[in-house]
């Protein structure tokens, strides 16, 4: 299991205790949202839907790659450093 920096946007940071950055472990990318869904309960919530789905307005890339354009949350996570989170942004 890899350990890797995930990086949290702004709005999410009050609800992981003001944190901006967590380590997490997992194989891929799902097993680290899902870890951390399990630390941070209200930061999963907004991240993930109740059936463990990446939420449409939330995108997650690792190191400089979007995961939907690899393969999602089954996106292996060794060899990566970081894993960001970033709310989409509507408006024009």
């Amino acid at each position: 299991m890899a350990n890797i920096l995930v990086e949290l946007p702004a709005a999410l940071q009050p609800l992981a205790g003001g944190q901006s950055e967590l380590t997490l472990a997992g194989e891929c990318v799902g097993d680290v949202l899902h870890a951390l869904q399990e630390s941070h309960r209200a930061v999963g919530q907004r991240v993930l839907t109740r059936g463990g789905a990446l939420r449409s307005h939330v995108n997650v890339f690792i190191d400089e790659d979007d995961i939907r354009h690899l393969q999602g949350l089954e996106t292996a996570v060794a060899g990566y450093r970081r894993l960001v989170i970033v709310p989409s942004v509507a408006g024009g």
